[in-house]
């Protein structure tokens, strides 16, 4: 359901609607469930009929909302975005963007970037490539506002990561990116977080269980999403990728390790030269993308002071009860235990996310209790500090 009001001279108008996806309307007509999502088990209805190898999930649009380049835009993380009509919210319809997703995919969070001192190439994506895909320029256009977001697409071997920017008109600032992510077939990324010059995703320590898809996905006693399992054992990934308009393209990724954990959301992103004053990092220079209140309450100090020589690249005080505030031109302040020398080759990213220690993606309305909660199973708001080295050429 989409929510819209409207201020004019004192008073205030309010309308709401449901997004009239495929799923919807199929759903409505029949009376019943008719589609999949990630957490049915077995058939939508619960009949007996039941196709394990159908994968197709409902896109129910209701997860982000964004008026971007003159559309509004519900999305949803497993299909198309739906556009809607601004004046009435009904519903036009999924788009592609004009041609310019290259998957039928786009994730349903994303970061809006703030105007920046440089022109932005308008791009063309003819017949939706890349890889090479993603023809020349037609000029240049004003460097505004930036959207940034993203696909995520699994398969034979390594996970894709499609990134995209979107200037304020609706069209590419710059060819769709494709990332890689080495030796991962298979993950969970919800949302990313954006600086000036990178990409950052970071991929939890989930894993398929092959045994769990044959024994129970296949005889409708778990769902898709209940065969990924969450290893404690194994770090969590951190990827930070070159934006291409910034000071970094051109340069090598960084795949850095930090502890296990599972995110969902990230709070704020931006960097600092490595040598700051009092090794307090404050973003005022209006690259954080959105608003939190939160202190770190120590789950991070014993993995900075405990695990330094196997994490050496990340650092995180738990302890410092620094307090993150994002906006499009807020700040964020927040301090990091360790001693740093001074190098000018060197950057910090500093990533504010909100985490999990464990997650089990079989916990429902049905098995949950107050002491799934209790055994550690909460969010918390974490900030996360990476000492990145001198950016090496590709």
């Amino acid at each position: 359901m989409v929510l819209s009001f409207g201020f004019n001279e004192g008073q205030v108008w309010f309308k709401n609607k449901y997004v009239r996806t495929k799923g919807f309307l199929d759903e409505q007509a029949a009376g019943r469930p008719v589609h999949r999502t990630a957490f049915t088990r077995g058939a939508a209805d619960g009949g007996m009929l039941f196709n394990p190898f159908d994968f197709q999930l409902k896109n129910v649009a209701n997860t982000g909302v964004l008026h971007w380049g003159g559309k509004l835009l519900a999305l949803y993380e497993s299909g198309l975005p739906h556009e809607l009509d601004p004046a009435t919210l009904d519903t036009l319809g999924e788009t592609d963007l004009n041609g310019q997703l290259v998957t039928p995919v786009l994730a349903a969070h994303y970061r809006v970037m703030p105007r920046q001192q440089q022109q932005q190439q308008i791009w063309e994506v003819p017949n939706s490539s890349i890889n090479g895909r993603g023809a020349g320029g037609n000029g240049a256009g004003a460097a505004g506002r930036t959207f940034v977001g993203f696909s995520f697409n699994t398969g034979l071997g390594d996970a894709e990561l499609l990134f995209y920017e979107l200037a304020e008109s609706g069209s590419l600032a710059v060819a769709p990116v494709s990332y890689k992510l080495p030796g991962t077939s298979l993950a969970m990324i919800h949302d990313i977080a954006v600086t000036e010059d990178y990409y950052i995703a970071v991929v939890g320590p989930v894993n398929f269980n092959p045994g769990k898809f044959l024994t129970q996905y296949l005889t409708s006693r778990c769902s898709i999403a209940e065969c990924l399992m969450f290893d404690p054992s194994q770090p969590t990934k951190v990827h930070i990728i070159p934006r291409p308009k910034g000071a970094a393209a051109g340069t090598k990724p960084y795949i850095l390790d930090a502890p296990p954990m599972f995110t969902f959301h990230h709070a704020n992103a931006f960097q600092v030269p490595y040598s700051t004053p009092n090794h307090t990092y404050s973003n005022g220079n209006g690259h954080s993308n959105g608003h939190t209140n939160g202190h770190n309450n120590g789950h991070s100090n014993a993995f900075s002071n405990g695990h330094s020589s196997v994490y050496s690249n990340v650092y995180s005080d738990g302890h410092s009860n620094g307090s993150s505030n994002g906006s499009s031109n807020g700040h964020s302040n927040g301090h990091s235990n360790g001693h740093r020398s001074s190098s000018s080759n060197k950057q910090l990213i500093v990533l504010d996310t909100v985490a999990w220690d464990n997650v089990a993606f079989e916990a429902n309305q049905y098995n949950l209790t107050p002491e799934y909660y209790k055994a550690g199973n909460r969010a918390q708001l974490r900030r996360f500090v990476f000492e990145l080295d001198p950016p090496k050429p590709l």
